[in-house]
């Protein structure tokens, strides 16, 4: 395991961490757990972001990162790649949530505008590079 990825323990409970920009951060379910002794972290977390707004507005650019960050690092990704890769997705998930706000609801609207961002820098759609791939 690398030097800034460790395994607490709490109460006897293994608690994941990882250094991130000289902080420790922890797993959100495995802190709940923890404290709680739910035998459902998620459910807690969803009651817990259903209760308080603010939580959950922030709750994707919070978590999400997080968790894909260290199984990143576990796997011995470097920072760098690390870094590049995390971009591309906050980067992604602001566009669908400005495609949310401007009216895209179902995964066929999404489809379609992928599809025509692709074009537009690729010159051609997912499923024209699937097929000519495949």
């Amino acid at each position: 395991m690398a030097e800034s990825t460790k395994i607490a323990i709490f109460k006897g409970k293994t608690v994941r961490r990882v250094i991130y920009r000289n902080e420790w951060w922890f797993v959100v379910t495995d802190v709940i757990l923890a404290l709680t002794d739910s035998v459902q972290p998620e459910g807690y977390i969803k009651d817990m972001r259903r209760r308080d707004p603010e939580l959950s507005k922030g709750w994707g650019q919070i978590a999400t990162p997080l968790r894909t960050r260290m199984l990143y690092k576990l796997k011995g990704y470097p920072d760098s790649w690390i870094e590049k890769r995390m971009r591309g997705i906050f980067i992604r998930e602001e566009l669908t949530d400005e495609w949310q706000k401007r009216g895209a609801k179902q995964d066929k609207d999404y489809e379609i505008l992928t599809a025509e961002i692709s074009k537009a820098t690729f010159g051609v759609t997912p499923s024209q590079y699937i097929g000519k791939t495949s």
